[in-house]
């Protein structure tokens, strides 16, 4: 049972060279404009769709809408729209601000505590067309 255990535990140790060698190291990201230059097989500055399926999927996913002018080819301005104009739709919209709002999401306006000398008071001037229980309680001035 123990050289079972010591088996399992050793096990990973030597494998784990060999099955380091068969690894690759990842691809670094590529931009845009990188990306654009490898598809254009012609380096022209010009991307047809043809190219664009071989080196440049997303691209030639999009390409009728990328190739607004109906040309048969893109170029790094065409493309370079595109993604400016697929950005500001993905943007959220500013909400109009005479829209009535839920009341969880409206200001709820703070109340200061007040000093007894800051509150206005109520003034009652007493006189005939006052009804006779006021004018009993209340003193003049």
């Amino acid at each position: 049972m123990r050289r079972w255990f010591s088996a399992l535990v050793l096990l990973p140790c030597l494998t784990a060279p060999a099955w380091a060698e068969g690894m690759t190291t990842p691809h670094p990201r590529l931009t845009w404009e990188q990306r654009f230059a490898q598809a254009n097989a012609s380096h022209d500055g010009h991307l047809t769709l043809e190219q664009a399926k071989a080196g440049y999927p997303s691209v030639a996913r999009h390409f009728a809408e990328i190739d607004t002018d109906k040309k048969g080819f893109v170029t790094q301005d065409d493309i370079r729209a595109w993604h400016k104009q697929t950005r500001a739709a993905h943007q959220p919209k500013p909400e109009p601000k005479l829209k009535p709002k839920h009341a969880f999401q409206r200001e709820i306006p703070t109340v200061r505590a007040s000093t007894p000398d800051t509150v206005p008071q109520p003034t009652y001037t007493v006189g005939p067309d006052m009804p006779a229980h006021i004018r009993d309680t209340r003193s003049p001035g």
